[in-house]
């Protein structure tokens, strides 16, 4: 009898999952972690108050998407659109996955608190960790993404929670890495030049 309950409360979570689409937008780039055994070398062979030409070329390297080198870490905030095109709620608990952009970025995200999904439009937060290297400035390249989620559901506060999962496929959020792109640029270029500063 338990075993039943358990399918039927599965089979109505997945139910309203299945009637759901997901969208990434609102690209954000929260922080930036650098390797610190970038800049040791380059900061004793020159103490002047102005970074050295291998640490400017570093830079320029990674923004123009030709440094192939892993520099750090990059964590960008996102807004996950659901639309629940089903009339009926799923609480959330957790929520985490894999987003791939064809076989050039492939890295996690995870959700940022517990959630309501409701009949309509509904927007989460997201964080997603990604390598710092030359293919951050190349995502706009792929026309599709990829995806993939796991989550702790309930129908109702207080129920069972019941692990579910999707993947879908849908089109590169152009715009959205656009605007994120050109602050990211900027924002990238400043730790560059800040964690070299760091290293004096």
């Amino acid at each position: 009898m338990f075993s039943s309950c358990a399918g039927i409360r599965k089979a109505e979570a997945g139910r309203i999952l299945k009637q759901c689409t997901f969208n990434l937008d609102s690209w954000t780039l929260d922080s930036v972690a650098l390797d610190p055994k970038l800049f040791p070398a380059t900061a004793k062979e020159d103490q002047s108050l102005f970074p050295n030409s291998q640490v400017l070329k570093l830079a320029q390297d990674l923004l123009q998407g030709k440094n192939s080198a892993h520099l750090g870490t990059a964590w960008i905030g996102a807004q996950l659109q659901i639309l629940n095109a089903s009339s009926d709620t799923l609480m959330i608990d957790s929520l985490h996955g894999l987003l791939m952009l064809d076989t050039l970025i492939r890295t996690d995200w995870l959700m940022t608190q517990k959630t309501v999904l409701k009949p309509g439009a509904n927007s989460i937060p997201l964080r997603i960790v990604l390598p710092m290297d030359g293919r951050l400035f190349h995502i706009m390249e792929p026309d599709t993404m990829l995806l993939q989620g796991y989550l702790d559901a309930r129908l109702k506060s207080g129920g069972s929670i019941i692990p579910l999962q999707f993947s879908q496929k849908r089109p590169t959020p152009k715009d959205s890495i656009r605007v994120f792109i050109k602050k990211a640029q900027n924002d990238i270029f400043q730790s560059v030049l800040n964690g070299w500063a760091g290293s004096l």
